[in-house]
C-alpha cells in the first residue's frame, strides 16, 4: 500500500506542474498574440486613406507600376542582389515602371539608378517573410506580384514579370 500511496502523491504532483506548465504557456501565446495585435494596428497605421501603401512606394505622376525591392543590411543576399536591381532598373527603367528600393534602414549600399527610400512601415507591411524580394505595386497602392530575387537571374525574371503587367495597367 505504500507504494500505491506515493505513486498517487507523485501522479497528483506531476498533474500539477503539468497544469501551472499549461497555464504559464497560455499566458505567453496571449502575450505573443497582443503583441502581435500591436504591430498589425502599427502596420495598418502605414496604409494611405484609400487603404493603399504609402506613397513612398507608389508610382510616380506617369508611372503605371513601381517595382519595389526589399533590402535590409541584415540580409547579405540583399547586398549581393542590390548591383543587379540597379542595373536592371537602368536595363527597364521607363516612363510606365518606377524602380525603388525599399529599406528598413539606411545601411544598405545602393548603386546608382533606383530611388533609395527608408520607410520600416512600409517595409514591414510588404515584407514576405523572405528576402530579397521584388513587389509590384499598382497606381492604387496594391501589391500585385511578389516575386524572390535571390539571384540576379531570379531578379531579372521578376523585373520582367512586372514589365510584362504594366502595360496592361494591371
Amino acid at each position: 500500500m505504500e507504494v500505491l500511496t506515493a505513486g498517487l502523491v507523485l501522479a497528483w504532483i506531476v498533474l500539477i506542474l503539468l497544469a501551472f506548465a499549461v497555464a504559464g504557456l497560455v499566458r505567453q501565446l496571449r502575450d505573443l498574440q497582443s503583441a502581435q495585435g500591436g504591430a498589425i494596428s502599427g502596420a495598418m497605421n502605414v496604409l494611405e486613406p484609400d487603404g493603399g501603401l504609402p506613397s513612398s512606394v507608389r508610382p510616380g505622376d506617369v508611372a503605371t507600376h513601381s517595382v519595389v525591392f526589399l533590402a535590409s543590411a541584415s540580409c547579405p543576399l540583399c547586398t549581393e542582389v542590390a548591383p543587379a536591381f540597379a542595373a536592371l532598373a537602368l536595363e527597364h527603367g521607363t516612363d510606365t515602371l518606377n524602380f525603388v528600393v525599399l529599406s528598413v534602414d539606411d545601411q544598405v549600399e545602393m548603386f546608382d539608378g533606383p530611388e533609395y527610400v527608408v520607410d520600416a512601415g512600409a517595409y514591414h507591411l510588404l515584407d514576405p517573410g523572405w528576402s530579397p524580394a521584388i513587389i509590384a505595386v499598382n497606381r492604387s497602392g496594391r501589391a500585385v506580384a511578389i516575386k524572390p530575387a535571390d539571384s540576379f537571374e531570379a531578379a531579372r525574371v521578376a523585373v520582367e514579370h512586372v514589365s510584362a503587367l504594366a502595360p496592361h495597367g494591371v
